[in-house]
């Protein structure tokens, strides 16, 4: 592998007239050079993917007229320099998947511009600023895998109404989760996993009516799972694993005609699995397991699940026999049903299950032979 360095700053000297500058996705090592900050024409920077190292150069304030800039991907450490709010043109910053420290300086509420702010996995910490909520033009904001703290706003979006992305997981947030999203008409996914988020899942994620994705898994929820989750007519994914939310499921989810994974794992869900869930056709991945889940295990025979790949039920309390036209779900690869009370035989044919990879069973009241098939 070739490994070349950052241009240096006699090279860039010379580039006066510069606007665009992209080496991404290749071996570039080093440091970024103050120089940088002499490039006045400069409008798209993109060094990620490569092997960069050392701090943002602060001067980076002086190239007035950039719109773009793309650092991810390296090696850079330090802090996330004050003087980037001096950038008055600047739509999108990405600065993921690096080593920086420290704290989101509180400046960058002030960047009017700001659409996409990207700085995930690094290794921010301190309370996270929430004047950066009150920038009406954000679309995405993505600080996923770091140590930042704080709460959120009650209500999401009443001064960032054009939020399409908020990815916060993997931090240490703690509060309530908001309760007030009526400004958020063009929320797409909202990732909160993985944090301190106590108490319900509020009425208020009803009016997501955009909603694709919805992760809450991994924090210290309480109580049902609302039932106005089944509003959320364009919800792909709903993830809810690891709480303590308990309950029955909402008997409406069927009602979600383009979800594609519902996974509410780890939690103490109780009562019966609602058939009419097997109406949804998209669905790709049901992901119940550690419930407390009862009641037989039934499908309607003329369902076929033409998509359903994974289901994992294990460690609930479902019983009954298993269902040999569970064989109409053709494209399952991994079924565990382990650690309930099915009982009786074993259905001798798996009919079209073709591409099953995982069958697991262990723990429950089996017998050896079928006697007859369902």
């Amino acid at each position: 592998m070739w490994i070349y360095k950052a241009p240096s700053p006699l090279i860039l000297a010379t580039l006066s007239f510069l606007v665009s500058l992209d080496l991404e996705n290749n071996n570039f090592s080093g440091f970024l050079p103050h120089e940088i900050g002499n490039l006045h024409r400069l409008r798209k920077l993109r060094l990620s993917n490569n092997l960069l190292e050392g701090s943002i150069p602060p001067t980076l304030h002086n190239c007035q007229k950039l719109v773009v800039l793309f650092l991810y991907g390296n090696n850079l450490n330090g802090s996330i320099p004050k003087d980037l709010c001096m950038l008055p043109r600047v739509r999108a910053i990405d600065l993921g998947s690096n080593y920086l420290m420290g704290t989101i300086p509180s400046s960058l509420g002030n960047m009017s511009s700001l659409e996409y702010l990207y700085l995930y996995h690094n290794s921010l910490t301190g309370a996270f600023p929430l004047v950066i909520f009150n920038l009406s033009s954000l679309k995405i904001l993505a600080i996923t895998g770091n140590n930042l703290s704080g709460t959120l706003p009650v209500d999401l979006c009443s001064h960032c109404p054009n939020l399409e992305g908020l990815y916060i997981s993997d931090n240490k947030f703690s509060g309530k989760l908001p309760s007030q999203f009526n400004n958020c008409r063009e929320l797409l996914v909202l990732s909160l996993s993985y944090n301190i988020f106590h108490g319900n899942i509020s009425k208020g994620f009803g009016s997501l009516k955009k909603l694709e994705s919805l992760y809450l898994g991994g924090n210290n929820l309480i109580g049902n799972i609302p039932p106005i989750i089944s509003n959320l007519s364009m919800l792909q994914g709903f993830y809810a694993e690891t709480n303590n939310n308990k309950g029955s499921m909402p008997s409406d989810l069927w009602r979600l005609h383009n979800l594609k994974d519902l996974v509410i794992h780890s939690n103490d869900l109780t009562g019966t699995i609602p058939q009419n869930i097997f109406n949804i056709s998209s669905l790709q991945i049901l992901n119940l397991l550690n419930n407390s889940l009862s009641g037989n295990l039934s499908f309607d025979t003329r369902i076929p699940c033409p998509n359903l790949g994974s289901l994992f039920l294990d460690g609930n309390k479902i019983s009954g026999r298993i269902l040999s036209y569970l064989s109409n779900c053709s494209n399952l690869v991994a079924v565990d049903l382990s650690g309930n009370l099915l009982s009786g035989p074993i259905p001798r044919s798996p009919g079209n299950l073709k591409y099953l990879k995982i069958f697991a069973l262990a723990d429950n009241q089996l017998t050896e032979e079928s006697g007859h098939q369902e």
